[in-house]
């Protein structure tokens, strides 16, 4: 289930978490959440961070991860 990301304390309580946005420009943003604070979010998309105010977004939802590997998971592997 898709969560949606409607309050900064959302974008807070979700970082680290994959995340798609569809931003006013009709452009869509898929990438990890950052740092945010009450005006704007980091998303790293790609490996570039990119800050995003809460006023350009239209719709924003985390995504579920199924196989996510965290660093605990890499750990363990070696």
């Amino acid at each position: 289930m898709d969560r949606p990301l409607t309050l900064p304390r959302h974008w807070r309580r979700n970082a680290g978490r994959l995340v798609k946005v569809s931003l006013a420009d009709d452009t869509t943003l898929t990438g990890r959440i950052g740092d945010s604070d009450e005006e704007a979010v980091s998303v790293d998309v790609d490996g570039a961070e990119r800050r995003v105010p809460y006023a350009d977004v239209r719709k924003a939802l985390v995504q579920i991860e199924f196989n996510r590997k965290t660093s605990d998971d890499e750990k363990d592997a070696e």
